[in-house]
């Protein structure tokens, strides 16, 4: 019963819930209450034996309550019956015992319903018990004296509890709506103690993804390394003995008369061409792979410059237009009249435009290869057109990946390196261009790609050094004032979040100002002792009080700077290169004595059989093959030049120049240097100092963050040297 009794309390609303709890807590007082009353009228019938309306009244009223507590499991019965049991036990003692009908008896079953079902319950049950009394005059009473005085105690009873049950139900609502919001910050806080948890989860597992992330960044830019370096490594060891090859064969091919022999043989010399043709193709990979390597390693050089498109579109066709004869291809190039200049690298440019045309030849059996170039929006389209196979569908995918071919079925001749298309996306994309392919199966193939293009204004450049509108650049300026082109080139590639423009000198910076808004200007210090300069001339020249940062900076010889070196020729060397060099450092009328120095007896030799085919004597080209051999025959032969291979396992080439230098028996020798080394080698190891003119003074921040930066590279470096020893 009690258990039923819960289940309906949790079925009802809360409101309900809580009338249920207020009648039952009501009940249960009176209980008590008139409970105790029942056991003082007990007591004293004890004494009083003979009353017997009294003895019956407090029996009635005993079983009265032992059937209300038998019902208490139901609050509204039980209030119910214990009121009717009372007005009726009220009643009847007022019609039997007459002197208590205008009494307070009667107030008791009013007081018991107002307090348990309300003050309308009360004034109801006394507009109900007034008419049953007033049916007939009781003990001389008059008729209507019972009837006001039950409706005076009803209305009493109302205009007392109503104030107070409004406050209680007004108070509850207020305790209902507080648990409400309890229970509902109960829940909001256990929602926000599980988003905490699932939080902390989160972050764990995003510390553990980023420590993941990290190492395999790590690992993915340590392989990148390593795949350059190998790269890099593997080209500069073939390019020697290729170089080797290919030299020794095209002098073979050309010059019989050097081995004595009148000419060659029709097969040997189609051997010879085929010799000469495969060492080209190796040779031409091997600068495709170290393009790549370049590339990946961020360290392609990109000068770009405003040049106008069609005139590096027609200087690719006219490149490739025997290519083009010999399969009788025709070049067909349609290119927009007013084509805006773009800003790029044109020998980049021509390229890709390069890769793209030879593509097409490869790919056309018979017909027309066509060329447009259209000004599209903020950027011109480039497309080569032709009337190929076409490429499938799941090829276009990868077509542009490194070391991916189509099958043999597609291009004619020769198979491709799988290098071409890669080169030209990387190309394209250092300009910040778009490169894509569109093909149908048996109608060609078209190859795009796209360049942004800037607007000028001719009032605001100078026409010496036209440069694009600073409002066209997404990168902040940087202006370089050098003479090498080799110093922004280094810049470039190693500040790729600054657009870098050089300029040979202070008139042509300034003539530009307005229309680059430079952050700072870098003036190449290199060869100079920076930190004994005074502040340069341009500081005090400049529209506006930005950086001028004087220092020395990389180049791609950096062996030129006051060393002595005449020239420098970098290996592989070919015979153009090789006259050119020797003619601006012997130039008219000097003596014809050579002397060839190279730890490599092949690398030598070559050069040996380079002299003797553009007609050098024999006694007039020595050869060394280390330092100490070197010194040796120069001091005896005195040669009006040397070809000073820079390392050498006993003595450097600088040692060699530095011990000539300093002999007072030797006469003035051109020297021209042999290296192996690329621009971007001669990046590594670079060593260099600054300094920052401004013509305003440090804030306190900028000058704080330059000690710390200071303070913290210096003491990375003892922690280096230490380390290491």
């Amino acid at each position: 019963m009690a258990a039923s009794a819960r289940a309906t309390r949790r079925a009802l609303s809360p409101r309900a819930t809580y009338q249920q709890e207020a009648l039952a807590s009501e009940l249960w007082s009176l209980l008590q209450s008139l409970s105790l009353i029942a056991l003082a009228a007990w007591l004293y019938l004890c004494k009083d034996t003979a009353n017997i309306y009294l003895a019956g009244a407090v029996t009635a009223l005993t079983l009265l309550l032992l059937i209300v507590w038998l019902l208490r499991s139901q609050p509204e019965r039980a209030g119910l019956a214990l009121v009717a049991g009372l007005a009726l036990e009220a009643v009847l003692l007022s019609r039997v015992v007459p002197s208590l009908a205008g009494g307070g008896l009667c107030a008791i079953p009013i007081l018991a319903g107002g307090l348990l079902f309300g003050p309308t319950a009360a004034l109801l049950l006394a507009a109900l018990l007034a008419p049953m009394l007033s049916a007939s005059a009781l003990g001389g009473w008059p008729a209507a004296q019972p009837a006001l005085t039950l409706l005076c105690i009803g209305l009493v009873t109302w205009f007392g509890l109503r104030p107070w049950k409004q406050r209680l139900d007004m108070l509850y609502d207020r305790n209902l709506t507080a648990d409400s919001l309890v229970v509902q910050l109960r829940d909001r806080q256990g929602e926000l103690n599980s988003t905490v948890k699932a939080l902390d989860v989160a972050y764990r597992l995003l510390e553990s993804s980023n420590r993941a992330l990290a190492l395999a960044r790590q690992e993915a830019e340590d392989l990148r390394k390593l795949k350059s370096r190998f790269a890099t490594s593997l080209s500069h060891e073939l390019r020697t003995p290729l170089n080797i090859i290919v030299g020794f064969s095209e002098i073979i091919y050309r010059n019989p008369g050097l081995y004595g022999m009148p000419q060659w043989t029709d097969a040997l010399r189609r051997d010879l061409a085929q010799i000469q043709r495969n060492a080209g193709y190796l040779s031409s990979l091997l600068d495709d792979i170290l393009d790549l390597a370049r590339m990946d390693a961020n360290a392609m050089p990109v000068r770009r410059e405003l040049h106008d498109l069609g005139r590096t579109i027609q200087d690719a066709v006219a490149g490739i237009a025997s290519l083009a004869q010999q399969h009788e291809i025709v070049l067909d190039v349609q290119c927009q009249a007013d084509l805006p200049p773009v800003y790029m690298d044109e020998l980049r440019i021509r390229q890709v435009l390069f890769n793209l045309l030879t593509n097409a030849i490869r790919a056309t059996e018979k017909g027309t290869v066509t060329i447009t170039a259209a000004h599209k929006d903020s950027e011109v389209v480039v497309a080569v057109t032709d009337s190929g196979p076409g490429i499938p569908a799941e090829a276009r995918a990868w077509i542009f990946d490194e070391y991916r071919q189509l099958d043999s079925g597609t291009y004619r001749g020769e198979h491709g390196k799988g290098l071409g298309l890669a080169i030209a996306k990387h190309l394209v994309q250092l300009h910040g261009g778009r490169i894509w392919v569109e093909s149908e199966l048996g109608r060609g193939s078209t190859f795009s790609f796209s360049l942004p293009v800037v607007e000028r204004r001719a009032s605001t450049l100078a026409q010496a050094a036209p440069l694009p509108l600073p409002k066209q650049r997404v990168k902040p300026v940087l202006a370089v004032l050098s003479q090498r082109e080799s110093t922004a080139a280094y810049l470039r590639r190693r500040l790729e979040e600054y657009d870098v423009i050089r300029f040979a000198g202070e008139d042509a910076l300034l003539a530009n100002w307005q229309a680059l808004a430079p952050i700072a200007v870098i003036e190449d210090g290199s060869g100079q002792q920076v930190s004994s300069q005074p502040a340069p001339a341009i500081v005090s020249r400049l529209p506006q009080p930005i950086p001028v940062i004087t220092c020395t900076l990389p180049q791609s010889h950096r062996v030129l700077d006051g060393l002595g070196f005449s020239t420098v020729l970098t290996k592989p060397v070919s015979g153009e290169q090789l006259l050119a060099a020797l003619d601006q450092a012997l130039g008219d009328g000097r003596p014809r004595r050579l002397l060839i120095v190279d730890d490599d007896r092949g690398f030598v030799q070559l050069i040996v059989r380079l002299l003797q085919d553009a007609g050098y004597a024999a006694d007039e080209v020595f050869t060394a093959y280390n330092g100490t051999e070197a010194l040796r025959k120069a001091r005896e032969h005195k040669p009006s030049a040397i070809l000073l291979d820079l390392v050498m396992p006993d003595i450097s080439g600088t040692d060699v120049l530095a011990a000539l230098e300093a002999d007072p028996g030797m006469p003035a020798t051109s020297v021209i240097a042999l290296t192996g080394a690329t621009p971007a080698d001669d990046d590594e190891g670079s060593m260099g100092s600054f300094q920052v003119w401004q013509r305003r003074p440090l804030a306190e921040k900028q000058l704080l963050r330059l000690l710390r930066l200071a303070v913290s590279r210096h003491l990375d470096e003892r922690g280096g040297d230490s380390g290491s020893g």
